[in-house]
């Protein structure tokens, strides 16, 4: 009788906990990728295209816009019908990273600053994850991630339904449509 009591009690009171190692930045060792990508590109939902951004440090500067950050546009259906639809490497002169207390800003090494923070590889495999995230949870989906670049590993920090805002025509639709009038 007392151990469905305390079964009862467990049950009553169970709230799921995820305990995760975190993964970042340490002093004085290899920088990390973060960055955030739309399995469907979210602006005139194009099916079928993701977006990656990211840049050096912390995911926070790529996630509330802080810093400049490279972006993919990649078309995916599937593993053999996959190919770079667009890239943008921009001048990352700066990062965030960890500091006393929270994140600071740290100036990037020449290399940091000026070559695309991820290679075609991690791209491609980002790509290839976020198919298999859109297709289990079966809606596009917003996707933070960390690549340890030296090691060549991918760790999903956070997966969630991407929220529309009004659907919007690709902007050289609009510009076509301006210079009709």
């Amino acid at each position: 009788k007392s151990t469905e009591h305390v079964r009862q009690i467990l049950t009553d009171i169970f709230m799921p906990v995820l305990l995760q190692v975190i993964q970042g930045e340490v002093a004085g060792g290899p920088v990390p990728v973060s960055g955030v990508m739309f399995t469907t590109e979210a602006e005139a939902r194009t099916a079928g295209v993701k977006t990656i951004n990211a840049a050096p440090g912390h995911g926070e500067g790529v996630v509330q816009s802080l810093v400049k950050y490279d972006s993919w546009s990649v078309r995916c259906g599937g593993p053999k019908t996959i190919g770079l639809v667009n890239t943008l490497v921009r001048v990352k002169p700066q990062r965030l990273a960890p500091g006393l207390p929270g994140l600071k800003f740290v100036p990037n090494t020449k290399t940091l600053r000026s070559q695309a923070c991820l290679d075609t590889n991690a791209v491609l495999a980002l790509t290839l994850l976020g198919d298999k995230i859109e297709k289990y949870y079966q809606k596009p989906m917003d996707v933070e991630f960390v690549v340890m670049t030296e090691t060549k590993e991918i760790y999903l920090v956070q997966a969630r339904p991407i929220v529309f805002n009004d659907k919007k025509k690709p902007s050289y639709v609009q510009l076509t449509d301006a210079l009709r009038e």
